[in-house]
């Protein structure tokens, strides 16, 4: 019994000590977190005001830059004492494999870039570190550095040519775009046009008006044309009905292009207000606008409402640009809603209309689709509306393709399309494409020769 007690004892002994390591082992594990947790802090507060500036490194944002000193810490202290800039870059480029020093690395770039651009810019280049090359030029463009706008001159060849100009007259406009666009006069680069649009469209966006004052005082040539191009799309977007007042102020060729376009921003403002400027619109540029605005409003607003109007107003009925938007749009938005008032539109206007109306149809559900295909009379209509049936079935049923083929009063096109049934038929069950083939009794015997002719052709 003595023996019994002695083992039990023992026995709670060595749990008790096994749990007693346990909690000790934990116990060292949670102080060592908290304390790399202590140090991490630490340290990232140490270095909190310049990683913020990192982050907030954009480019369309160089005010962070301003007044930014680039730091470093003594090695066994936490006194902080200045370096140069080129030296911490070159400090933080071979070591920037963790996300601090990454960021840490463009904000001494960007400082670099503030105090010699070319020197950053070449020492950037010769690592291959194509990814500060934006910031560099950014800021060297806010500053218009000449240096950096002859080396741009002289390297018109070199591989990161377009996106340093790019990035340069970014930074240009951000501070005076008046500026910025005298100087790319003065840049040899074909893509100017595109940084142009780019520097237009970022002072628009600052103050539309001084844009449109200066623009008024340059001569007539065709970079102003472009720059005027430009900057209207930006006034469309923004304040289209001064747009609307500013419209005689550009050339027919400009009137082509935008109208689609300030048709559908007014739109959004109010469909009637749209209408009425579209149609005191020529017609070369009605049909565009008219379309636009008819189409986005059967799509986006009240189908019943858009074909309401449409069929009030037969002048435009008779477009065939502008009745096939609105009708398309209609389609699919309500296609029964065409199918119930197919009556309303004009006779020689109604395959058009069929057309449209039997796709959506189709898409929508095939059961109506088939129930209104017969509800129609046999002839041209009800041909038209078949044919939106054959071809949406044609890959994944060309039996029902046939048999909507097969129907057809034409008979050429009843021949036409019942070989591109039988044919995509045959191309995974001849047999029973050839013994449909010649049950069709609308075929002639020759027709059927030559689609047996063609099937046979087709699987040799």
């Amino acid at each position: 019994m003595g023996i019994k007690y002695q083992a039990d004892a023992e026995l709670i002994f060595s749990h008790r000590t096994v749990l007693l390591i346990l909690l000790c082992v934990l116990l060292a594990f949670f102080a060592g977190f908290a304390t790399h947790k202590l140090m991490y802090v630490s340290a990232l507060s140490s270095q909190q005001y310049s990683s913020e500036l990192a982050v907030s490194l954009r480019a369309d944002d160089t005010h962070a830059l301003q007044n930014t000193k680039v730091i470093t810490l003594e090695e066994g202290s936490g006194k902080q004492k200045p370096v140069s800039t080129e030296k911490h870059v070159k400090q933080l480029l071979i070591r920037d494999d963790d996300f601090l020093q990454a960021e840490r690395l463009k904000l001494s770039i960007a400082e670099w870039a503030q105090q010699n651009p070319i020197d950053a810019l070449n020492f950037s280049l010769s690592k291959q570190r194509y990814e500060l090359l934006q910031t560099i030029a950014f800021i060297a463009g806010s500053n218009f550095d000449e240096a950096f706008i002859a080396w741009l001159n002289k390297n018109s060849a070199h591989s990161q040519y377009a996106y340093l100009v790019h990035a340069f007259f970014q930074g240009a406009a951000k501070t005076s775009p008046s500026k910025a666009l005298e100087v790319l006069e003065s840049i040899d680069d074909d893509g100017r046009d595109l940084v142009r649009t780019t520097v237009i469209e970022m002072w628009a966006k600052q103050d539309i008006q001084t844009a449109y004052d200066w623009l008024a005082q340059q001569p007539q040539s065709i970079s102003r044309r472009d720059m005027q191009l430009g900057l209207f799309q930006q006034l469309i977007q923004h304040e289209p009905m001064r747009a609307v007042a500013e419209w005689g102020s550009l050339t027919n060729g400009q009137k082509q292009q935008l109208a689609p376009i300030l048709a559908e921003s007014l739109f959004k403002e109010d469909v009637y207000s749209a209408l009425d400027w579209a149609e005191q619109l020529p017609k070369q540029l009605r049909t565009g606008a008219m379309a636009t605005i008819l189409d986005a409003w059967a799509e986006r607003d009240i189908p019943e409402a858009a074909l309401d109007y449409l069929l009030t107003q037969p002048e435009l009925l008779h477009e065939p640009e502008i009745l096939s938007a609105a009708v398309a749009s209609l389609s699919r938005q309500s296609p029964q809603l065409l199918t119930e008032r197919l009556d309303e539109f004009p006779h020689k206007l109604k395959l058009q209309v069929i057309e449209h109306a039997a796709s959506g149809m189709v898409d929508s559900s095939v059961d109506d689709y088939e129930r209104w295909l017969q509800s129609l009379p046999e002839g041209s209509m009800r041909d038209q509306a078949s044919l939106a049936g054959i071809n949406a079935q044609l890959q994944k049923n060309p039996e029902q393709s046939l048999a909507l083929a097969g129907s057809l009063s034409d008979d050429y096109l009843r021949a036409i399309y019942a070989e591109g049934a039988l044919l995509q038929w045959a191309s995974f069950n001849p047999q029973a494409a050839m013994a449909a083939l010649y049950s069709l009794d609308r075929l002639s015997a020759e027709q059927k020769q030559i689609i047996e002719k063609k099937i046979q052709q087709e699987l040799n």
